[in-house]
């Protein structure tokens, strides 16, 4: 008949403790992995949520915007329309003499400007010259 005890060392005893303990150990950073694990499914999970909503107003956003670029064509085509093209040279051709126009008077100041300041140079030269004798 076997015996349903067994008799081990006090070392036996020690590692098979130590082998115990390194158990719990490891089954106590499992818990810990699979609460980790199920945090992350969880935020992946909301992500997802949050991709999908970002999805929808993408398709939104798009759709506007065809939208407003479909109105955007039509008004040019009614200006194009309302304004004869005869029209648009006319002020085209007027904008360009105005520009022509304002750089030949910035031309002027910018040569009454230098003017000045020569007239000035020489008047200060002068009144020095003055003081001097």
């Amino acid at each position: 008949m076997k015996k349903d005890t067994i008799t081990i060392t006090r070392a036996e005893y020690a590692h098979l403790f130590k082998a115990s303990r390194l158990v719990e150990q490891l089954q106590a950073r499992i818990a810990e992995l699979e609460a980790e694990r199920d945090t992350l499914q969880d935020r992946v999970v909301d992500l997802e949520e949050c991709v999908w909503d970002i999805n929808g107003y993408a398709w939104v956003v798009d759709t506007e915007n065809a939208a407003l670029e479909e109105r955007l064509e039509k008004a040019k085509r009614k200006l194009d329309e309302s304004v004869p093209l005869s029209a648009m040279n006319e002020l085209e051709r007027m904008f360009k003499s105005v520009e022509a126009e304002r750089d030949a008077l910035k031309e002027e100041v910018e040569r009454c400007e230098a003017s000045i300041r020569f007239w000035k140079k020489g008047a200060c030269d002068l009144f020095k010259e003055l003081g001097e004798r």
